[in-house]
């Protein structure tokens, strides 16, 4: 009994400095979104207009395109499986 509540307020002890430090992040300054464009053909932003979850098909509206020229201005979508959705 004893080992357990001191396994409970060191777990607790634990989460409580994890909550209260701060986090840091390494960036990697060779794999900006400048950089990432480059290795694709198109790179798409688009935004989702439609979703029909009984059929599992969707459309996306295309906002803006970078490195080529993409001409559809909707992408359909179907999902792969029942249990993608």
């Amino acid at each position: 009994m004893l080992r357990l509540s001191v396994v409970l307020i060191l777990s607790a002890l634990l989460i409580g400095i994890a909550i209260v430090s701060p986090s840091y992040g390494v960036i990697n300054p060779n794999l900006q979104p400048s950089h990432l464009t480059s290795r694709y053909l198109n790179v798409l932003s688009c935004r989702v207009t439609s979703v029909d979850k009984i059929a599992l098909k969707g459309v996306s509206k295309v906002q803006g395109v970078s490195n080529r020229k993409f001409a559809p201005k909707e992408i359909p979508m179907v999902a792969a499986a029942k249990g993608v959705a």
